[in-house]
């Protein structure tokens, strides 16, 4: 090879790099010229985008305005889309099918506003227009007006103290305020900058109510709940989470609370009957029913006040009145009184059973009848009396006098025995009698004896106690044994029994004076 050909060989190369390096930036000047052409067929005044390959590469300058007011600080496709998308549910669907499409248009969820999409070669054309005019102007003041409303509703929606969140028709959630954020961070291990949001409520079905009680388990085990409320917003759904640990653990507390008087309700021996303000029984218990006799079927049927009476008294558990009158106006009786909570009645019936019903007021004009057996009481009450007439009956057959005192010194029982000899009467008399009293009133009718300053030390001054007698004479003359005795419970007792008069002795006359003696008698 010669050096003439080396030379042309050379020449050929750099003519090729030449033409090639013209044609590169023949193409760029022409891909500029392409965009600027692409900018310069719309108007400058309408709200476009040119995007091309997932990236926005030329706006106009209403376009870049309305993407400030957005909140971004610069044009990106990924957070046009986000709020195109919003705007515009079928937009990212739309945006793949483009090279098939060449065109189209959407119309916002709201009918204000539509979006037409324009396939030019590699770009795609977005033009915001108004769906009733044409193209979309904003000037200066009507940017400035929706800016400061944009910005007073996000203050709003970050202001509230409970988590607001906005979730399209497939559950996917499209805004949030600041507050869902924060649950998002304690509930899930998703960071809280993902978009869209991790849903906290995945189980949230608009299908369940307007007002749904949710749960949610943190990291560490701890169980969170929730009040859902649920708003429609077209197709949308707007929910507010209104946090509620402190009720719920007052209901539960509460419900506790309704089980062990439920248990206790049940486990006592006193029928109970609630009445509401209509006179309707509301509630009862297990012993009601043991007690009166009355079927289940019956009391769950919420019988009135008036039925109620109507069936204790066809099974002979209340009174028998003496006509129906009077019934009537027993039962006007038993509702006044028992809602004024001075009832109270002892039903006796037959085979020696006795009922003690009372009334009790409750709130709201209700009231309860409570119903309690005391037979057992009463038959022991009975057999106590009894006991006692007997006994009293016992001490008054008894000839001596009798006069028990009690540890204060309080006159607490006599006998017949006693009223006589002393002339008083203790049955009648409405004031109490001490043993100072009664003392003073023995004293009074007896003559002088050594024994009254003892008794007065043993039951005027608390000295030993111990039994001992003494014989007195009263100031009628009628000797009688005094006996000093103590009882149980610092008790003492006093007995007067009548004792036989002194005999006399008899005179030994002498034989010689017989016959002077009988002289005398003669005479």
């Amino acid at each position: 090879m010669t050096v003439v050909d080396l030379v042309l060989i050379c020449a050929v190369v750099s003519l090729a790099a030449a033409l090639a390096g013209a044609a590169f930036i023949a193409h760029r000047m022409a891909g500029d010229r392409r965009s600027q052409s692409l900018l310069l067929e719309d108007d400058p005044t309408a709200t476009t985008f040119i995007v091309e390959r997932a990236a926005v590469v030329e706006t106009t300058g209403p376009a870049r305005d309305y993407v400030a007011q957005l909140g971004e600080g610069r044009v990106s496709y990924r957070g046009l889309a986000g709020h195109l998308g919003r705007l515009f549910p079928d937009f990212s669907r739309t945006m793949l099918e483009m090279p098939r499409l060449k065109s189209a248009t959407l119309t916002s969820q709201d009918r204000s506003s539509a979006l037409q999409l324009r396939n030019e070669g590699s770009c795609v054309r977005l033009s915001l227009v108004s769906a009733e005019t044409d193209v979309v102007t904003l000037d200066r003041g009507a940017h400035a007006s929706l800016g400061a409303e944009l910005e007073s509703l996000r203050a709003l929606g970050d202001a509230m103290a409970y988590a607001a969140w906005r979730q399209g028709p497939q559950g996917t959630v499209t805004w949030v305020n600041r507050a869902y954020l924060a649950l998002v961070e304690g509930v899930s291990e998703s960071p809280a900058t993902a978009w869209p949001p991790h849903r906290v409520f995945p189980c949230l079905d608009p299908d369940e109510g307007d007002i749904q009680r949710l749960s949610l388990t943190d990291p560490d085990g701890g169980e969170r709940w929730f009040d859902c409320h649920l708003s429609r917003v077209g197709a949308d759904l707007f929910v507010t989470a209104l946090p509620v640990d402190a009720l719920v653990r007052a209901e539960t507390s509460l419900s506790e609370s309704i089980q062990a008087f439920s248990r206790t309700f049940a486990q006592l021996t006193v029928g109970i009957a609630f009445f509401d303000r209509d006179r309707k029984l509301v509630m009862f218990n297990p012993a009601l029913t043991d007690l009166t006799t009355l079927p289940i079927d019956l009391l769950l049927s919420r019988p009135g006040l008036d039925s109620f009476l109507d069936a204790l008294r066809s099974r002979n558990m209340m009174p028998e009145p003496k006509d129906y009158s009077s019934w009537r106006d027993h039962v006007l009786n038993v509702e006044r009184a028992a809602s004024d909570g001075t009832y109270c009645e002892l039903w006796h019936l037959a085979g020696e059973r006795t009922f003690r019903v009372t009334g009790r007021p409750q709130p709201d004009g209700a009231f309860a009848l409570l119903v309690e057996d005391i037979s057992a009481e009463v038959g022991l009450t009975r057999r106590f009396r009894s006991e006692i007439a007997t006994t009293r009956a016992a001490l008054d057959a008894l000839p001596d006098a009798v006069a028990v005192f009690d540890e204060i010194g309080t006159l607490v029982l006599t006998n017949t025995a006693y009223d006589t000899l002393w002339g008083v009467d203790t049955e009648s008399t409405l004031t109490q009698i001490t043993a100072r009293d009664a003392l003073g009133d023995w004293m009074a009718k007896s003559e002088p004896h050594p024994c009254w300053t003892e008794l007065r030390n043993h039951m005027l001054r608390g000295a030993e106690a111990r039994d001992w007698t003494a014989t007195i004479v009263t100031t009628a003359g009628t000797p009688l044994k005094l006996t000093f005795g103590s009882l149980p419970n610092a008790m003492t007792m006093v007995r007067f029994t009548p004792a036989a008069p002194p005999q006399r002795r008899a005179r030994i006359t002498p034989l010689r004076g017989a016959a002077e003696v009988a002289a005398r008698l003669k005479a």
